[in-house]
């Protein structure tokens, strides 16, 4: 494993075990408590809450603790497979979420997932049609997947995605895959520490109005070409990970972000 993988690794399980003890430190001090997890949507297997804490209040809050309020960081992952299994996508729009993301089929092993060019140039050619003379090595030949510029119908995810702004933004902050029933599982607020391991930091947002106010924005692909803004989100490949993971969809946001589309600090909790 190279240095560069194993700090990778590292980094994020220090980022994992840092947000866990932030949010008991929030449930310690606001009486809250975890709530269970429960079956997915389609009730195959037990899915994380998007809750981490369940408050006397009576809301359900979804808890960040980042470097600091302009740091964007990860909220949701989850497979190609599952988020077009969950919205319904199909047929050629699926083909160019496949495209953008390397998601087909072989292109998710452990030696083809990343630093194979002439697997992908295959399955470029022989599956998707595509040209692969003028790929750039670094960001589409190595890493699997194609810039926005090379994916055939590349309007299929932007129009997808900016008609269903609101649904993506409230799966993103508030449900996951979790089956809305389960009322616990579904996170109603986000509180934001906006200094580092701060509890007298945090601020709180309503998510329906961030739903409400980011359903106005639109989508549009940035100047990477690689990465959408989804109303109020960054959505990319991960572009870590082995074999399948390296392929899934990561969806990010900042406190500043939201704070600046609401044109509101946040309230205290």
């Amino acid at each position: 494993m190279s240095t560069k993988l194993q700090n990778q690794r590292r980094g994020g399980s220090y980022g994992i075990l840092s947000g866990m003890k932030f949010e008991e430190s929030f449930r310690v001090k606001h009486g809250g408590r975890v709530p269970d997890k429960r079956m997915d949507l389609w009730n195959e297997r037990s899915t994380a809450p998007k809750t981490d804490s369940v408050n006397p209040d009576g809301n359900r809050y979804s808890v960040k603790n980042p470097k600091n309020a302009a740091q964007t960081i990860q909220i949701q992952v989850c497979s190609v497979e599952r988020f077009c299994r969950r919205f319904g996508i199909t047929g050629s729009s699926r083909e160019s979420f496949n495209m953008f993301f390397g998601s087909h089929k072989d292109l998710m092993r452990k030696d083809t997932y990343k630093d194979n060019p002439e697997n992908f140039k295959r399955v470029c050619e022989s599956v998707w049609g595509i040209d692969t003379k003028n790929l750039d090595y670094k960001v589409e030949l190595r890493r699997s997947r194609l810039s926005a510029d090379n994916v055939r119908d590349v309007e299929n995810i932007t129009e997808w995605f900016h008609y269903n702004i609101e649904e993506v933004t409230r799966f993103v902050l508030a449900e996951s895959f979790n089956n809305t029933n389960n009322i616990e599982t579904i996170a109603n607020k986000m509180a934001w520490a906006t200094t580092k391991n701060d509890l007298d930091s945090v601020r709180v947002f309503d998510i329906e109005e961030i739903v409400k106010e980011a359903g106005l924005l639109g989508c549009h692909i940035k100047d990477s070409r690689t990465v959408l803004r989804v109303g109020v989100l960054d959505l990319q490949m991960k572009g870590s990970g082995v074999g399948t993971a390296y392929h899934n969809m990561q969806f990010n946001c900042s406190y500043d972000r939201i704070k600046n589309l609401l044109n509101d600090e946040g309230g205290r909790i």
